[in-house]
């Protein structure tokens, strides 16, 4: 399922029915199921939108709105607010912060995991 959610995410479909429906289950059953994991589908979707940031912002080719759009966020300011959440500063702070080299990334102690 979590491998499906970056194109829903970036179709504007990364809802609980939208991706039911994708694995051909009822809403329902699919909660059943990630509340028996505990990961409720919530918690699954912001890990996920926190992850794609991480490696939709070193690319500077994309803008702060198209980077909300690939999130499956209406509005940039939307995206703005869950990233200061998330990080403590704006995504445009968070850019020109972390260096776009992996290996240069990896020596900040707070550099996002499990990115390219």
């Amino acid at each position: 399922m979590v491998d499906r959610l970056p194109a829903l995410l970036a179709q504007g479909e990364a809802r609980l029915d939208a991706v039911a429906l994708g694995l051909s289950l009822s809403p329902r059953t699919l909660q059943r199921r990630l509340a028996a994991e505990g990961r409720p589908f919530q918690q699954l979707l912001d890990a996920t939108r926190r992850q794609l940031a991480a490696q939709y912002l070193r690319d500077v080719s994309l803008s702060l709105t198209e980077v909300a759009f690939l999130l499956g966020y209406a509005e940039q300011s939307s995206f703005s607010h869950a990233h200061r959440a998330w990080h403590g500063c704006s995504p445009q702070a968070w850019r020109s912060r972390w260096p776009a080299d992996p290996v240069q990334l990896s020596q900040f102690k707070d550099a996002p995991q499990g990115t390219p």
